[in-house]
């Protein structure tokens, strides 16, 4: 079996994770200025594996700073839908604050009420700003509340537009804005995603700064996956040009994983081999 472990099916954990240097000192500049970024990038690009490296402490102990400020929930949206947002949400936070009884109990009475209003959650944001901390809201997957605009009638358009405008009305709260910061993934940019706005009404998303996620550089793939003493090293077989490989894998970090994994797997792999699982993949 080789030594290298790749992972082609699944998010890379947080102690294996690499590259993507610029975009998370521009994620954590925002973070600590409690500022709001919306990831966007295609499939295959690693937009849940920089979210699940981001909610890890190494992430945190590498700037030299406190982990313990943030309380931090992933969340996945394809498993919610607007009416259970909070709930899912805050049942998340509320496991969080397992050392807290009395932020739980708090969170526990909104979790009871009938109906969750955004001046509920300003309530647990005021308390979690009494202890110093802040909550960090990853929104993986987030363009998933939208739905497909063919699907949209006047009554949804409407239910997603106030759902997205009270969380914007959360994030620049003059008060509470102060200990919430979000950080969401799309598969395109937020303008591009939902019902339109109103004639004259204020965008839901420009308290977003956009942060695009785009392949793999030539020096990365260099260094983290041509490299003989990286994790994630190829090894290429040598009837196939390296050349080949970066050709078919674009850089994009899904299809680079997937090739170590198919020559770490496979022996004799041929360009056609390699190809079909690229496809297999890509599908």
């Amino acid at each position: 079996m080789s030594r290298n472990q790749f992972y082609p099916d699944k998010p890379v954990p947080p102690d294996k994770f690499v590259c993507r240097t610029s975009e998370l000192s521009t994620i954590f500049d925002k973070i600590n200025s409690r500022d709001h970024v919306a990831i966007y990038g295609s499939s295959g690009m690693g937009k849940t594996s920089l979210l699940r490296y981001i909610e890890d402490p190494k992430f945190w102990e590498e700037r030299g700073l406190d982990f313990s400020e943030a309380l931090i929930v992933y969340h996945n949206c394809e498993v919610s839908t607007i009416d259970n947002f909070w709930q899912e949400v805050l049942t998340k936070l509320r496991n969080k604050a397992e050392d807290d009884a009395y932020l739980q109990g708090k969170i526990d009475d909104v979790l009871n009420l009938e109906t969750i209003e955004i001046t509920d959650i300003r309530q647990v944001l005021k308390e979690i700003g009494k202890r110093d901390t802040f909550l960090l809201l990853l929104l993986d997957d987030y363009h998933v509340i939208f739905g497909t605009q063919q699907e949209y009638d006047y009554q949804k358009s409407r239910e997603i537009l106030n759902f997205l405008s009270e969380l914007r009305n959360l994030a620049v709260h003059n008060t509470e804005g102060q200990y919430f910061s979000t950080i969401v993934t799309t598969f395109q940019r937020l303008h591009e995603l939902g019902p339109e706005i109103t004639r004259g009404g204020s965008p839901w998303y420009n308290h977003y700064a956009y942060l695009p996620l785009k392949p793999f550089s030539q020096d990365d793939i260099e260094n983290h996956f041509f490299n003989p003493d990286s994790h994630f090293f190829i090894s290429i077989p040598e009837d196939i040009p390296k050349e080949k490989v970066l050709e078919m894998t674009g850089g994009y970090p899904g299809l680079l994983q997937c090739t170590g994994d198919v020559f770490s797997k496979y022996d004799p792999v041929d360009v056609n081999t390699l190809n079909k699982k690229l496809k297999d993949y890509a599908d």
